[in-house]
């Protein structure tokens, strides 16, 4: 709620200017991953709802409909830099140029269908 009142003028004296608030959130769509978003979720739907049963909000929900991206599986774990198994992108990109990479990125899976996608070298 803070990031759209960046800069007016009514958020230096509060947390976030409420006109801006109104006509920004809630947001139509979440789409993230699921591990990474459940606690910007929690926390986020728990501020939400105090704010609105302290009057400053307009909703309960600030985010009406979630969507889980899919997670890319590389040697039989979940592709993580902690891990060392990403696949690093420059390569691809140098061989078969960046709107490509990101073209079947767009569509390895069906947008509707939460997949887990196995890489293969």
């Amino acid at each position: 709620m803070r990031y759209p009142s960046v800069g007016s003028e009514s958020a230096t004296r509060l947390a976030f200017d409420p006109d801006i608030t109104r006509k920004w959130l809630p947001v139509n769509l979440y789409f993230g991953g699921a591990e990474h978003s459940v606690l910007h979720l929690m926390y986020a739907r728990f501020v939400g709802m105090f704010l609105h049963d302290l009057g400053l909000v307009d909703w309960q929900e600030p985010f009406p409909r979630f969507y889980a991206h899919g997670l890319m599986i590389k040697d039989g774990a979940k592709m993580s830099k902690s891990r060392g198994n990403v696949v690093n992108p420059d390569e691809y990109v140098a061989k078969y140029g960046a709107d490509t990479l990101r073209l079947y990125l767009m569509f390895m899976g069906r947008w509707t269908v939460t997949r887990i996608f196995v890489i293969r070298d």
